[in-house]
């Protein structure tokens, strides 16, 4: 019976075959036993064919399936891919093969960011730092690179204090604050906090992950464009974090897929994402749902890319748009953080399966770019 419901689910996107046409994979309802929209990790998928034109329905999968797996604990809703992780609790909520890893909080103004540092608030989740806190003098060591960078550089320990703080939706939660100075101005950067305590002379590392990022800018104080540029930035990296809290994305709440941004449900929503990010500082742009206006909008600053020398005069901030099949046409919108050291071009993305994600791209997939100009300033 399996292997002619599978049969019939894909003659069923045969019929739907148009001019453009793309894979996606979907699971039968049967094997997400807590109804939480993510199928078991030990479920086997099936492919469809699907539609792919942008801005029309999303590639979705037909009633009866979900279009998403790797739930780690089928048997819990409160337990996926996309979910926060829960302090103290000994449990890998977020299915990520890791226990009460630290996390970080980000604010739509982002934390003392300043032309050559910003702060950085961790969320604490582990038990052992809970209870040694009171104990021992508590130290963060960061280690940081410009998205641009291929290697991590590293500070010295810093003295912290573990305090309780609050944010609004997730409640009050246990966190240390670290400013990070030396910088370079108007860059993005990566970077992961390490906690330890000291036990006499020695400096013992918590037995924590470390292995999440956080992500901010620094700025200029004296040049509005790119105080602009950082304000997108640290909204859209409010995104990033909103989307680790379930609000946004494919099973958001209170705004499933891209409806926080514009877009309809069953609809592509990476264009609308970057407009929405944009409006905050740039007319004209909000409501801009393809990537066609979208380069009309930007007009004799949109730069057609074919190579990396190509894009050597974006900035953060930049729209870029992508052409995944080669054939010369604009399918997918991004924001660019950086172009790394390697040649890979780091972006923020809305509508990656359906999330907000920061992503590592190659430059045969970028068709080109539009530049942000003072002139469309609000």
């Amino acid at each position: 019976m399996r292997s002619i419901a599978i049969l019939m689910i894909l003659v069923w996107s045969l019929s739907a075959i148009s001019n453009e046409l793309g894979e996606i994979t979907c699971y039968e309802n049967s094997v997400d036993r807590d109804g939480d929209g993510y199928a078991s990790s030990l479920a086997l998928s099936v492919v469809i064919f699907s539609d792919k034109k942008e801005n029309e329905k999303e590639n979705l999968c037909p009633s009866g399936y979900t279009r998403y797996g790797n739930d780690c604990n089928d048997f819990d809703s409160n337990i996926h891919p996309n979910q926060l992780e829960t302090a103290f609790n000994g449990i890998d909520d977020n299915c990520n093969n890791e226990i009460d890893e630290t996390e970080y909080i980000y604010w739509s103004n982002g934390f003392k960011n300043k032309e050559k540092s910003f702060s950085i608030r961790t969320k604490i989740n582990s038990i052992q730092v809970n209870r040694l806190k009171r104990r021992y003098k508590i130290f963060a060591k960061v280690k940081y690179r410009n998205v641009t960078e291929l290697k991590f550089n590293q500070t010295s320990y810093i003295p912290v204090s573990i305090k309780k703080h609050y944010y609004n939706g997730i409640g009050h939660y246990y966190g240390s604050t670290v400013n990070l100075k030396g910088l370079s101005k108007t860059s993005v950067y990566e970077t992961k906090v390490e906690h330890y305590y000291r036990v006499g002379r020695t400096l013992k590392k918590f037995n924590i992950s470390d292995s999440e990022s956080y992500y901010s800018t620094t700025t200029d104080q004296e040049k509005t464009l790119s105080q602009a540029r950082t304000s997108i930035l640290l909204l859209g990296f409010k995104q990033y974090f909103n989307q680790k809290r379930g609000r946004v994305g494919k099973m958001g709440s209170p705004w499933v897929n891209g409806t926080h941004y514009g877009a309809r449900e069953d609809e592509a929503w990476c264009t609308e994402f970057y407009a929405w990010v944009s409006s905050i500082k740039f007319k004209g742009i909000k409501n801009i749902d393809n990537t066609r206006r979208m380069e009309k909008y930007f007009g004799g600053n949109f730069n057609r890319v074919y190579n990396l020398e190509d894009l050597s005069g974006a900035h953060r901030g930049d729209w870029l748009a992508y052409d995944w099949e080669g054939d010369g046409k604009k399918d997918h919108s991004a924001m660019l953080l950086g172009i790394r050291a390697d040649g890979k071009i780091i972006t923020l993305e809305g509508n990656v399966g359906h999330m907000v994600k920061i992503e590592k791209r190659s430059i045969d997939v970028i068709y080109g770019y539009g530049h942000l100009a003072t002139s469309k300033l609000k």
